[in-house]
This record gives structure tokens, sequence and C-alpha cells, in this order.
């Protein structure tokens, strides 16, 4: 979560451009290998928190990316490499992994960097997977046992082996010790408070100097990095009110590259000699939410998988696709982007839009149309308030067209615009509470293995990640089998069997898929396009990058 969400407190720190400035000022200051600072600007997005434990949006994830170790990540393609893990060995019956860590690291603080610092985040997130630490305990599934062997080799076993060990060893930070041991103490009950402040201990490539809640960060450079030194001296990444702000930014040489460029100035932006435009499918899927919740007592037709394919037949995707990306996005048919080639199964989601057979549905449930055309479910009008966050590039187009497709089948959708923390704190609730919203709409950007798109559904999930609160335990099975599966033919047939349930289901529907869109200037050497908006598995899209 990945999500990108951004707040209205952005457009007035935004547009001092202060980071921007820092960053220029600071591109002569000494630093290791005597790079200069890539300046970021982006709309989609912000950094409300700098806990791993309570992060879900991309650019929160991004910084843990930079600042804190991980045994492995993806490498510029999609295979998995060694990170703070220099090589890794698998036992012959698959369930246990053994890493060899780098000998002689150092925290930024000049602490010893060791496996047994691996091992000890490993255990606490294991300690408390049940509460504060569930949202990275998802990828540890499976894993009933973490231990240091000695300080340069730590073992994590599995209760059977599982496909996806690699790439979800990879999405959890390696901790200091030093700085979490106390709001990870006891039963851990603080830890959602705590908020790890800027300057932050790292042992990645770049340290967190400074950051300003919803406005901008800044990094420089980690000399006691234990891996290959980045070529930068340090990034500065501002967010940005309005794309016009931004792309005015990059325009007069404010900001060297800019994320989130939308369909709209991508074809002028091409005409410029001095930038580069990398547009490529995204990973960014927005997906209408149903409060799927066995608490909700408000709205209980909306728990009918039918009523929700009613809404899925009604919604014309591909007017959604020409309206809000201008034809540079496509349709949404599965929770699995179409970035993800052989992954998405071609069966799902290819129905509508057929108001026809919408309204049959309805019509068949005995859900009859009102005066005010309006349809009537359980003795009460088939009205509904639809919560969605502010800043979500092209949302406005996309809730009229929704609200419009919808109210041809007699379904009334008032929107309900709240910000960013508001949003998460109505769908993610505690697990033994009912969120209390209707319908929401969100954006989730996939990671690399579809098993991240698909934990979302999962029990376990409720009150982190799993914004519909959907819970079924036919799905936690399938979803189960796709971790374990043994070869890739049967991993295939079981990922392609959970997205089928989900189709049936429908908690979420996919409406499109956004393109990512990357503005930047020839000046920026080594900077490729990618599906992602900012990379949150791999250093290598700014470690590598250099100024010419």
């Amino acid at each position: 979560m990945t999500r990108r969400r951004i707040t209205p407190a952005i457009a007035a720190a935004a547009t001092t451009l202060l980071v921007l400035t820092a960053c220029k000022e600071g591109g002569g200051a000494a630093a290791p290998g005597g790079g200069a600072m890539l300046r970021i600007g982006d709309t989609g997005s912000t950094i409300s928190t700098l806990n791993p434990f309570v992060a879900s949006n991309t650019f929160e994830l991004a910084i843990f990316r930079y600042v804190y170790p991980h045994l492995v990540q993806y490498g510029t393609g999609a295979n998995i490499e060694g990170d703070f893990a220099t090589s890794y060995t698998r036992s012959a019956d698959g369930k246990v992994w053994t890493f060899n860590t780098r000998p002689g690291a150092k925290w930024s603080d000049g602490h010893e960097l060791t496996a047994e610092d691996a091992t000890w985040t490993f255990q606490q997130i294991l300690a408390h997977k049940d509460g504060p630490t569930a949202r990275l305990a998802s990828y540890l599934n499976h894993v009933t046992s973490v231990d240091t062997v000695d300080k340069n080799q730590m073992r994590v076993t599995f209760d059977a082996p599982v496909a996806t060990a690699l790439s979800q060893i990879s999405q959890v930070p390696i901790l200091p010790r030093q700085v979490w041991e106390t709001p990870l103490s006891g039963d851990a009950s603080q830890l959602k408070n705590f908020t790890n402040d800027a300057p932050l201990v790292s042992g990645g490539s770049f340290i967190l100097t400074q950051q300003k809640k919803d406005a901008f960060a800044l990094f420089k450079a980690n000399p006691n990095f234990y891996g290959h030194k980045p070529k930068l001296s340090g990034f500065g990444i501002q967010f940005f009110g309005s794309a016009d702000a931004m792309v005015t930014a990059l325009r007069q040489g404010q900001v060297d590259v800019a994320f989130d460029v939308p369909a709209t100035a991508a074809g002028t932006l091409k005409s410029e000699a001095s930038l580069n435009v990398l547009a490529t499918a995204g990973l960014d899927e927005d997906f209408l939410i149903f409060n799927s919740s066995q608490g909700q007592r408000k709205h209980p037709e909306l728990l009918n998988p039918q009523v929700r394919k009613a809404f899925h037949e009604a919604i014309d995707r591909k007017k959604l696709v020409d309206v809000v990306t201008l034809g540079m996005g496509a349709p949404a048919t599965s929770v699995i982007p179409p970035s993800l080639g052989a992954w998405v199964d071609p069966a799902v989601g290819v129905d509508g839009p057929d108001v026809s057979a919408a309204n049959a549905i309805l019509d068949g449930l005995g859900y009859t149309k009102g005066p005010d055309g309006v349809r009537v479910a359980n003795g009460h009008a088939m009205s509904y308030e639809l919560l969605q966050p502010t800043g979500l590039t092209g949302h406005d187009r996309v809730v009229d067209l929704v609200r419009a497709n919808l109210a041809a089948i007699g379904v009334k959708v008032t929107p309900k615009v709240v910000d960013g923390d508001a949003f998460g704190q109505a769908l993610v609730t505690p697990s033994e509470k009912a969120p209390s919203y209707d319908l929401a709409m969100d954006d989730w950007i996939s990671k690399r293995d579809p098993d991240f798109m698909l934990s979302l559904f999962t029990c376990g999930q409720i009150g982190n990640r799993n914004e519909a609160a959907y819970c079924s335990h036919d799905y936690e099975a399938l979803y189960d089998a796709q971790a374990t599966a043994q070869d890739a033919q049967a991993r295939h047939a079981a990922v392609a069997a959970a997205q089928q349930f989900l189709d049936r289901e429908k908690p979420w529907i996919p409406l499109f898929v956004n393109p990512n869109i990357i503005a930047v200037n020839k000046k920026v050497k080594g900077f490729a396009g990618s599906p992602f908006v900012i990379d949150t598995t791999s250093r290598h899209q700014i470690d590598d990058v250099q100024l010419g």
C-alpha cells in the first residue's frame, strides 16, 4: 500500500517550494560520492507517518525501503536479489531459509548492524501479529520461528514450503532495536502511537534528515551504508497541492522528476526539449468498495453479491478510461492489474456495461423503484453515501460518472469527501467493530507478486488493510493455497481461483487502471520508467540515478 493519498495541508506547504530550495542550495554540500541532490515532485500522495506499523501509502513505504535494511529486494527486473543478506539457502524440505548477512555493517548512529537486528525485528512482528504488528505480520504468514545462528547468519522457519517466501520477506524492514525496543515492549499497546520522528536512524542507502507531514521529506546519503553507495548526495520529495503547480515547477527547473503527471499534461510535456516523459502501464487501480462487514446492519442488501454484481454491470469502465485518463489507462477487470501479465485471469470481470442486465438483477430481487426513481430494498431507499479521500487525481470525474451509471439502475449515490486520515479511520476500524461507511472509492498500487493484492481480502487484515472488512473462510483457503503452491502451474491456477472467487463475491469492484506517467529532466541519468509511481520493492530507482 499501498495507496496514494494527499490532504489539503499539502497545498499551503507545497506552494512555498521550501524543500526544493533546500535541495538546490544543498547540492554543493559535501557528501559521500560528491553527487548532486535529486528533487522530486508529486501530487498524488503524501507522507503522514514514519511508523512502518501504520504506514500504507506509496511514499511512506518507499521511505522505509531507502532508510531501513531489508534481507532481500527486487533487482532491476523481476528477480529477487540480496540486500542486507549477501546470500541465502533453502532447506531440502523447503521450510527453512538461512540468510547470511553482511559483516561489519553499522547503523547511521554508529551501532553495530547484524543478523541479530533482523531476528529481533521478525520476532517482535510475530509476537504481536494479532495486534499492532498485524500489518507487517501479513508478510510472515506461515513463519513459526526466527533465530540467530551467529551475528552474520539467521534462520526463518515456516510450517510449510511457501512459494512467496522471498517476495514476502523482501517487504519486511529491519528496524534499529535501540529505537524500537521501547514501543515494542510489553504488549506493544503504544506502538501505533510511536511517531518515529526524523532524523531516522538508518541502515539503508539514505538517511531521512527532515520531514514535514504531508509536505516534504529530505534525505542525505548514508556514509555507513553497507552496500553499493548511491551516486546522489541526497534527494528531496515535495508534495504539491495541484498538478498545475508541480508541472510549473518542473518547467522552471525547480524539480527534476515529476511523478503522477496527469494525462492532460503529458502531451504538452512531451514537446519540451529538456524533458523525457515516461508513460507505462501502471499498477495503480481505482476501486468501488462495499462495506462488506457482517456487522453492518444499515444496508444489508450491500452484503448480497447479486446487488454488487448489478452495480458492476452498470458501470462503464471504458468511459472512465476515456474521460479520466484520456485513453491512456485501461479498464480494470480484476484486483490483479494487467501489468502483472500472466497472473491476471482473463475470465474475470469482463461483463458490463449492461444496464438492462443490472436492472433485471435488481428487479428479480424485488427492489422496485419509487416515484423518485430510486429503488427500495428492505424497506429503505437504495440511497448510499460514497466516501472518498481528498486529492486522488481525477476522482471528482470518476465519482460523477459512477453516480450517473448507478442512477440508471435506480441507485442514488451521494459523495462525501474527507481528508486522508478521516478516510482511513472510517474504513480501517478495529476488527471487533464494523465500519460505518456504505460505499467508498480508493486506489491501490499492487506489488510485483499478486499475493499482496489478494491478501487485502483476508480476515486477518480487517482493521489493517482490508478496507471492505470482508471475511470468508472459503477465500482464506484459496489465499493460503496460492501461497503454498509448489510449482508455477499450480500457483497460477490457485491465483486464478482466488480471483474468480473475488469476482463472484465482489467486495470491491475494479474500475480502471491508471497510467504511470513520470516526467524527467534530461539531465537526470539512469532513471528508468516503471509501472510503480515510486518503487517500494527496490532501491535501484533512486540509488542508480545521477545528475549529468
